[in-house]
């Protein structure tokens, strides 16, 4: 009765169990999942239109702050409870193998021996619902898209425990099986860099990681992960070599326009010329850079 006056009661329910990490009385776990359907109800507004009497908003919400906190107890609650069927159906009616693999991968990347190698504290929010759609198809960044915009998933700021950047989700779901085809070891250093020297990038190779360490089988893609952690591991120090503090370029537009570009494209092809030859230990100096930029102008001019 408590679910039919407030159906947010069911929600508020299932955030507390995942957040505690406890179960639900018998009682009134039955209740709850009878009173499911009362999620997608509908009333009629002024304009006699209809509209969810629970705000979509608020579903996204509660999910979140209990999912961030246990992932694996927020699937698996959301799904006995039937609440995963109406809101994350592309994760509740996967095959059951790849459901637990989904679990799987989200208990793998909470891993303290995981995290270590990677130096990371703990998997950002962002990258654990990105882990949700990593085996739903090749229509995942779909799946990704749809869920975050009906739900909502992007209202929380940034300073916010489960602020989730949408925009970064797709990416990440996008970006997961790169290695399939992708050398690290052939790729440009300024690329390199660009993809995976930054906190998103490093989300990625967690999760290529967790996936490898679920699927339990050795792959190319594998040994290229591997090959990748290596090159970040060189890279951030020579990017970072006081800690915090980020290499910082060596020329910028101003210097090339002085050199007598006009801006374009090629300003950022040669300002990666530069870059590499930085990343590698080639330069050190802007009179060493500019003179690379000059040999790029002289042969394309």
């Amino acid at each position: 009765e408590r679910f039919y006056e407030d159906a947010t009661r069911i929600l508020r329910a299932l955030r507390f169990a995942c957040q505690l990490s406890f179960g639900i009385e018998q009682n009134t776990w039955e209740a709850l999942k009878k009173s499911v359907p009362l999620l997608n109800n509908t009333i009629m507004q002024e304009d006699g239109r209809h509209a969810y009497a629970i705000a979509r908003e608020m579903i996204g919400r509660e999910f979140l702050l209990g999912f961030v906190q246990h992932p694996t107890h927020a699937v698996n609650i959301w799904k006995e409870a039937g609440v995963l069927d109406l809101f994350l159906p592309e994760v509740a009616h996967l095959p059951t193998n790849f459901f637990q693999k989904t679990l799987e991968t989200l208990h793998t990347l909470q891993r303290p021996a995981l995290l270590a190698q990677h130096n990371l504290p703990a998997p950002s929010p962002t990258l654990l619902v990105a882990a949700l759609f990593t085996y739903t198809g090749d229509d995942r960044r779909t799946h990704a898209h749809t869920t975050c915009k009906n739900l909502y998933f992007h209202q929380f700021g940034k300073n916010h425990f489960a602020h989730i950047n949408c925009k970064d989700v797709f990416w990440l779901v996008d970006e997961l099986h790169f290695f399939e085809e992708q050398d690290p070891a052939a790729m440009r250093p300024s690329h390199f860099e660009k993809k995976f020297c930054n906190e998103r990038g490093q989300d990625l190779l967690l999760f290529m990681h967790a996936v490898a360490i679920t699927s339990g089988k050795h792959s190319i893609a594998r040994e290229r992960l591997h090959t990748a952690r290596r090159i970040l591991e060189q890279m951030m120090k020579t990017i970072c070599p006081d800690g915090d503090a980020r290499l910082p370029h060596l020329i910028n537009g101003n210097d090339l326009q002085q050199l007598g570009m006009k801006p374009g494209p090629h300003f950022r092809e040669i300002k990666n010329h530069v870059r590499d030859a930085q990343l590698i230990g080639k330069i050190q100096e802007k009179d060493e850079a500019l003179e690379i930029a000059r040999h790029y102008i002289r042969i394309n001019t």
